[in-house]
Protein backbone atom coordinates (compact mmCIF):
# COMPACT_ATOMS: atom_id res chain seq x y z
CA UNK A 1 0.00 0.00 0.00
CA UNK A 2 1.44 3.05 -0.82
CA UNK A 3 0.59 6.55 1.90
CA UNK A 4 0.55 10.08 0.65
CA UNK A 5 -0.59 12.74 2.98
CA UNK A 6 -0.19 16.66 1.93
CA UNK A 7 -0.81 18.90 4.58
CA UNK A 8 -0.92 22.65 4.07
CA UNK A 9 -0.73 25.59 6.50
CA UNK A 10 -3.23 28.12 5.80
CA UNK A 11 -3.12 31.82 5.80
CA UNK A 12 -6.80 31.60 7.31
CA UNK A 13 -7.01 31.36 11.53
CA UNK A 14 -9.98 30.49 13.95
CA UNK A 15 -10.61 31.50 17.68
CA UNK A 16 -11.29 28.37 20.13
CA UNK A 17 -11.92 28.89 23.29
CA UNK A 18 -10.50 32.66 23.15
CA UNK A 19 -7.07 31.58 21.28
CA UNK A 20 -6.60 32.15 17.40
CA UNK A 21 -5.39 29.14 16.02
CA UNK A 22 -3.48 28.56 12.72
CA UNK A 23 -5.86 26.67 10.22
CA UNK A 24 -3.78 23.43 8.69
CA UNK A 25 -5.91 20.96 5.97
CA UNK A 26 -3.96 17.53 5.85
CA UNK A 27 -5.28 15.02 3.49
CA UNK A 28 -4.18 11.63 3.37
CA UNK A 29 -4.78 8.81 -0.06
CA UNK A 30 -4.03 5.70 -0.18
CA UNK A 31 -3.00 3.84 -3.85
CA UNK A 32 -4.16 7.16 -5.16
CA UNK A 33 -7.26 6.85 -3.25
CA UNK A 34 -8.42 10.13 -0.67
CA UNK A 35 -9.69 8.38 2.67
CA UNK A 36 -9.12 11.35 5.13
CA UNK A 37 -9.44 15.16 4.36
CA UNK A 38 -8.68 17.01 8.03
CA UNK A 39 -8.80 20.60 9.39
CA UNK A 40 -6.86 20.98 12.01
CA UNK A 41 -6.39 24.29 14.63
CA UNK A 42 -3.21 24.80 16.38
CA UNK A 43 -1.61 27.69 18.62
CA UNK A 44 1.95 28.45 19.94
CA UNK A 45 2.24 29.76 23.35
CA UNK A 46 4.96 32.77 24.10
CA UNK A 47 7.66 29.92 25.13
CA UNK A 48 7.41 28.40 21.89
CA UNK A 49 5.01 25.18 22.54
CA UNK A 50 2.74 24.22 19.93
CA UNK A 51 -0.54 23.46 21.32
CA UNK A 52 -3.04 21.21 19.26
CA UNK A 53 -6.53 22.32 20.07
CA UNK A 54 -8.86 20.29 17.60
CA UNK A 55 -10.00 18.75 14.27
CA UNK A 56 -12.71 18.01 11.95
CA UNK A 57 -12.05 14.73 10.36
CA UNK A 58 -14.13 13.58 7.36
CA UNK A 59 -13.30 9.62 7.02
CA UNK A 60 -14.10 8.21 3.26
CA UNK A 61 -15.56 4.80 3.24
CA UNK A 62 -15.24 2.34 -0.01
CA UNK A 63 -16.34 -0.99 -0.90
CA UNK A 64 -14.18 -3.68 -1.77
CA UNK A 65 -15.23 -2.61 -5.69
CA UNK A 66 -13.62 1.09 -4.88
CA UNK A 67 -16.51 2.60 -4.77
CA UNK A 68 -17.50 5.14 -2.12
CA UNK A 69 -20.37 4.08 0.19
CA UNK A 70 -20.14 7.14 3.00
CA UNK A 71 -18.39 9.45 5.29
CA UNK A 72 -18.01 9.93 8.84
CA UNK A 73 -16.72 12.48 11.15
CA UNK A 74 -15.09 10.08 14.01
CA UNK A 75 -12.19 11.57 15.84
CA UNK A 76 -13.03 15.23 15.52
CA UNK A 77 -12.91 17.59 18.63
CA UNK A 78 -12.61 20.80 19.71
CA UNK A 79 -11.35 22.38 23.02
CA UNK A 80 -13.59 23.36 25.59
CA UNK A 81 -16.68 21.31 24.09
CA UNK A 82 -17.96 17.68 25.58
CA UNK A 83 -14.67 17.93 27.68
CA UNK A 84 -11.59 18.21 25.24
CA UNK A 85 -8.74 20.31 26.41
CA UNK A 86 -5.79 21.16 24.28
CA UNK A 87 -2.96 18.58 23.82
CA UNK A 88 0.68 19.21 22.98
CA UNK A 89 1.82 18.63 19.37
CA UNK A 90 5.42 19.94 20.01
CA UNK A 91 7.02 21.22 23.05
CA UNK A 92 9.53 23.82 22.61
CA UNK A 93 12.37 22.34 25.01
CA UNK A 94 11.79 18.50 24.60
CA UNK A 95 13.62 16.12 27.19
CA UNK A 96 14.32 12.24 27.31
CA UNK A 97 10.94 10.83 29.30
CA UNK A 98 8.69 13.70 28.91
CA UNK A 99 4.96 12.50 28.54
CA UNK A 100 2.02 14.20 27.45
CA UNK A 101 -0.92 14.44 25.25
CA UNK A 102 -1.30 15.05 22.35
CA UNK A 103 -5.10 15.64 21.89
CA UNK A 104 -7.92 15.05 24.67
CA UNK A 105 -11.82 14.80 24.39
CA UNK A 106 -12.63 11.18 26.61
CA UNK A 107 -13.67 8.48 24.19
CA UNK A 108 -12.70 10.38 21.30
CA UNK A 109 -9.13 11.35 21.30
CA UNK A 110 -6.34 10.36 23.54
CA UNK A 111 -3.84 10.34 21.53
CA UNK A 112 -0.24 10.40 23.81
CA UNK A 113 3.63 11.18 23.22
CA UNK A 114 6.31 9.58 25.00
CA UNK A 115 10.32 11.81 23.70
CA UNK A 116 12.34 8.82 22.80
CA UNK A 117 15.65 11.36 22.07
CA UNK A 118 16.13 14.90 21.09
CA UNK A 119 19.62 14.46 18.97
CA UNK A 120 18.59 11.32 16.33
CA UNK A 121 20.16 12.10 12.73
CA UNK A 122 17.73 10.63 10.01
CA UNK A 123 18.48 10.78 6.38
CA UNK A 124 15.93 11.71 3.94
CA UNK A 125 14.91 12.77 0.48
CA UNK A 126 14.83 16.11 1.55
CA UNK A 127 18.53 15.48 3.15
CA UNK A 128 20.23 14.86 6.59
CA UNK A 129 18.65 16.24 9.56
CA UNK A 130 20.37 16.20 12.86
CA UNK A 131 19.05 17.10 16.35
CA UNK A 132 16.05 15.29 15.66
CA UNK A 133 13.62 14.74 18.14
CA UNK A 134 12.13 11.19 18.28
CA UNK A 135 8.75 10.47 19.69
CA UNK A 136 6.40 7.16 20.56
CA UNK A 137 2.66 8.20 19.77
CA UNK A 138 -0.11 5.72 21.16
CA UNK A 139 -3.48 5.61 22.05
CA UNK A 140 -5.69 3.79 24.73
CA UNK A 141 -8.23 3.24 22.00
CA UNK A 142 -6.55 1.55 19.59
CA UNK A 143 -4.21 -0.83 21.76
CA UNK A 144 -2.29 -2.15 18.40
CA UNK A 145 -1.63 1.40 17.33
CA UNK A 146 2.20 2.46 17.75
CA UNK A 147 4.23 4.90 15.56
CA UNK A 148 7.92 5.95 16.22
CA UNK A 149 7.51 9.90 14.53
CA UNK A 150 10.81 12.38 13.77
CA UNK A 151 10.84 15.69 13.52
CA UNK A 152 13.42 18.18 12.34
CA UNK A 153 14.73 21.41 13.84
CA UNK A 154 12.34 24.14 12.00
CA UNK A 155 10.66 21.99 9.50
CA UNK A 156 8.58 19.57 11.65
CA UNK A 157 7.72 15.97 10.88
CA UNK A 158 9.57 14.11 8.68
CA UNK A 159 9.41 10.38 9.32
CA UNK A 160 6.54 8.51 10.23
CA UNK A 161 7.67 4.61 11.66
CA UNK A 162 4.30 2.28 11.77
CA UNK A 163 5.73 -0.30 14.83
CA UNK A 164 4.60 -3.76 15.40
CA UNK A 165 3.75 -3.27 19.67
CA UNK A 166 4.73 -6.92 19.82
CA UNK A 167 8.06 -7.43 17.88
CA UNK A 168 8.76 -3.49 17.59
CA UNK A 169 9.51 -4.30 13.92
CA UNK A 170 9.23 -1.45 11.40
CA UNK A 171 5.95 -2.10 9.59
CA UNK A 172 5.57 0.55 7.19
CA UNK A 173 7.06 4.27 7.00
CA UNK A 174 5.50 7.76 5.49
CA UNK A 175 8.30 10.38 4.51
CA UNK A 176 8.77 13.71 4.27
CA UNK A 177 9.52 14.08 0.26
CA UNK A 178 8.96 18.11 -0.54
CA UNK A 179 8.37 21.23 1.30
CA UNK A 180 7.48 24.65 0.19
CA UNK A 181 7.04 27.91 1.78
CA UNK A 182 5.01 29.41 -0.54
CA UNK A 183 5.54 27.53 -3.22
CA UNK A 184 9.37 27.36 -3.17
CA UNK A 185 10.85 24.47 -1.99
CA UNK A 186 12.65 24.68 1.02
CA UNK A 187 14.76 22.77 4.27
CA UNK A 188 13.59 25.12 6.86
CA UNK A 189 10.30 27.03 7.21
CA UNK A 190 11.11 28.93 10.42
CA UNK A 191 14.00 29.68 12.19
CA UNK A 192 14.26 27.06 15.10
CA UNK A 193 15.86 29.55 17.55
CA UNK A 194 12.79 31.63 17.60
CA UNK A 195 11.82 30.82 20.66
CA UNK A 196 13.73 30.54 24.24
CA UNK A 197 12.17 28.95 27.79
CA UNK A 198 11.56 26.19 28.74
CA UNK A 199 8.59 23.84 29.01
CA UNK A 200 6.95 22.21 31.83
CA UNK A 201 5.78 19.00 30.09
CA UNK A 202 6.85 15.67 32.28
CA UNK A 203 7.70 17.20 35.22
CA UNK A 204 5.68 16.76 38.61
CA UNK A 205 6.42 16.63 42.51
CA UNK A 206 6.80 12.46 42.64
CA UNK A 207 4.26 10.04 43.62
CA UNK A 208 1.16 10.97 45.09
CA UNK A 209 0.17 9.15 48.15
CA UNK A 210 -3.28 7.66 48.77
CA UNK A 211 -3.93 6.15 51.64
CA UNK A 212 -7.32 3.62 52.72
CA UNK A 213 -10.08 2.48 50.42
CA UNK A 214 -10.33 4.63 46.97
CA UNK A 215 -13.57 5.21 45.14
CA UNK A 216 -13.45 6.61 41.46
CA UNK A 217 -16.95 7.28 39.40
CA UNK A 218 -16.83 9.18 35.99
CA UNK A 219 -19.40 9.24 33.26
CA UNK A 220 -16.70 10.40 30.96
CA UNK A 221 -12.85 8.85 31.48
CA UNK A 222 -10.34 8.53 34.23
CA UNK A 223 -6.96 8.84 33.79
CA UNK A 224 -4.45 8.24 36.95
CA UNK A 225 -0.89 8.71 36.59
CA UNK A 226 2.16 9.16 39.04
CA UNK A 227 -0.25 7.66 42.59
CA UNK A 228 0.60 5.18 45.05
CA UNK A 229 -2.26 3.64 46.56
CA UNK A 230 -2.13 1.87 50.02
CA UNK A 231 -5.62 0.65 50.19
CA UNK A 232 -8.33 -1.29 47.92
CA UNK A 233 -9.11 1.05 44.72
CA UNK A 234 -12.03 0.63 43.14
CA UNK A 235 -12.18 2.77 39.54
CA UNK A 236 -15.94 2.72 37.23
CA UNK A 237 -16.18 4.89 34.06
CA UNK A 238 -18.51 5.13 31.12
CA UNK A 239 -15.54 6.00 28.96
CA UNK A 240 -11.89 4.24 28.97
CA UNK A 241 -9.46 3.86 31.78
CA UNK A 242 -5.93 4.68 31.54
CA UNK A 243 -3.63 3.92 34.51
CA UNK A 244 0.35 5.13 33.89
CA UNK A 245 3.53 4.93 36.47
CA UNK A 246 1.38 4.15 39.68
CA UNK A 247 1.74 1.48 41.85
CA UNK A 248 -1.40 -0.56 43.87
CA UNK A 249 0.05 -2.59 47.19
CA UNK A 250 -3.47 -4.18 47.56
CA UNK A 251 -6.90 -4.97 45.28
CA UNK A 252 -7.24 -3.23 41.89
CA UNK A 253 -11.08 -2.89 40.51
CA UNK A 254 -11.58 -1.18 36.90
CA UNK A 255 -14.57 -1.23 34.96
CA UNK A 256 -14.55 0.44 31.60
CA UNK A 257 -16.53 1.01 28.92
CA UNK A 258 -14.38 1.72 26.25
CA UNK A 259 -11.09 0.52 26.46
CA UNK A 260 -8.36 0.01 29.46
CA UNK A 261 -4.88 0.78 29.72
CA UNK A 262 -1.68 -0.02 32.07
CA UNK A 263 1.67 1.36 31.38
CA UNK A 264 4.26 1.40 33.81
CA UNK A 265 1.92 -0.34 36.91
CA UNK A 266 3.20 -2.15 39.54
CA UNK A 267 0.41 -4.33 41.67
CA UNK A 268 1.18 -6.25 44.63
CA UNK A 269 -2.41 -7.12 44.73
CA UNK A 270 -5.00 -8.44 42.98
CA UNK A 271 -5.91 -6.79 38.86
CA UNK A 272 -9.35 -6.98 37.69
CA UNK A 273 -10.53 -5.49 34.62
CA UNK A 274 -14.29 -5.74 33.43
CA UNK A 275 -16.28 -4.36 30.63
CA UNK A 276 -16.78 -4.40 26.61
CA UNK A 277 -13.21 -2.94 26.11
CA UNK A 278 -9.75 -3.31 24.26
CA UNK A 279 -6.88 -3.71 26.88
CA UNK A 280 -3.63 -2.81 26.68
CA UNK A 281 -0.72 -3.81 29.43
CA UNK A 282 2.79 -2.37 28.85
CA UNK A 283 5.94 -2.52 30.78
CA UNK A 284 3.54 -3.78 34.05
CA UNK A 285 4.73 -6.08 37.05
CA UNK A 286 1.56 -7.39 38.61
CA UNK A 287 2.34 -9.55 41.37
CA UNK A 288 -1.12 -11.61 41.89
CA UNK A 289 -4.03 -12.48 40.18
CA UNK A 290 -4.91 -10.37 37.16
CA UNK A 291 -8.33 -11.07 35.84
CA UNK A 292 -10.08 -10.13 32.68
CA UNK A 293 -13.61 -10.23 31.94
CA UNK A 294 -14.38 -8.87 28.15
CA UNK A 295 -18.18 -9.11 27.99
CA UNK A 296 -19.73 -9.49 24.85
CA UNK A 297 -17.95 -7.48 22.17
CA UNK A 298 -15.16 -8.10 20.22
CA UNK A 299 -11.64 -7.06 21.59
CA UNK A 300 -8.07 -7.09 22.18
CA UNK A 301 -5.91 -7.81 24.88
CA UNK A 302 -2.34 -6.72 24.06
CA UNK A 303 0.36 -7.22 26.53
CA UNK A 304 3.69 -6.21 26.25
CA UNK A 305 7.24 -5.81 27.86
CA UNK A 306 5.67 -7.24 30.94
CA UNK A 307 5.81 -9.61 34.08
CA UNK A 308 2.75 -11.61 35.27
CA UNK A 309 2.19 -13.88 37.89
CA UNK A 310 -1.36 -15.31 36.58
CA UNK A 311 -3.55 -14.44 33.53
CA UNK A 312 -7.30 -15.59 33.57
CA UNK A 313 -9.35 -14.23 30.99
CA UNK A 314 -12.75 -14.79 29.79
CA UNK A 315 -14.18 -13.84 26.81
CA UNK A 316 -18.01 -14.51 26.72
CA UNK A 317 -19.31 -14.44 23.80
CA UNK A 318 -17.54 -11.70 21.75
CA UNK A 319 -14.68 -13.04 19.40
CA UNK A 320 -12.12 -11.16 21.48
CA UNK A 321 -8.32 -12.06 21.06
CA UNK A 322 -4.78 -12.31 23.02
CA UNK A 323 -1.71 -11.34 22.21
CA UNK A 324 1.53 -11.16 24.34
CA UNK A 325 4.81 -10.93 22.88
CA UNK A 326 7.99 -12.21 23.17
CA UNK A 327 9.18 -9.94 26.25
CA UNK A 328 6.33 -10.49 28.60
CA UNK A 329 6.66 -13.49 30.87
CA UNK A 330 3.18 -15.26 32.02
CA UNK A 331 3.74 -17.98 35.15
CA UNK A 332 0.17 -19.40 34.65
CA UNK A 333 -2.64 -18.90 31.61
CA UNK A 334 -6.16 -19.60 31.70
CA UNK A 335 -8.36 -18.77 28.93
CA UNK A 336 -11.47 -19.25 28.36
CA UNK A 337 -13.73 -18.24 25.13
CA UNK A 338 -10.77 -16.07 23.91
CA UNK A 339 -8.44 -16.33 20.75
CA UNK A 340 -4.53 -16.50 21.29
CA UNK A 341 -2.87 -14.55 18.24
Amino acid sequence: MHETVLVNVLHQSRTISGIQARVVHDRVWRNAVLVEDTIDWYAQDNQGNVWYLGEIATNFKYDDQGNLIGTNHDGSWETGVSGATPGIQMAATPHVGDRYYQEFRPRVAVDQGDVLATNESVVGPLGTFDGVLKTRDWTVLTPSSLEHKYFAPGLGGILTEHINPHTGEIESSVRLVKATLNGVPVTQVVDPTTFTGASNIGSGNGFAHVAGTTKIRNSQSVFVEGARFGGDIDIRSAGEVGIRNSQFNTRLSVRAADAASLQSVVANGDVFLYGNMNVTVNKSNLRDEFEIDLGRDNNAVVVTESKLVELQIDGHEGANTLDLDDATIVAELDLFRIERI
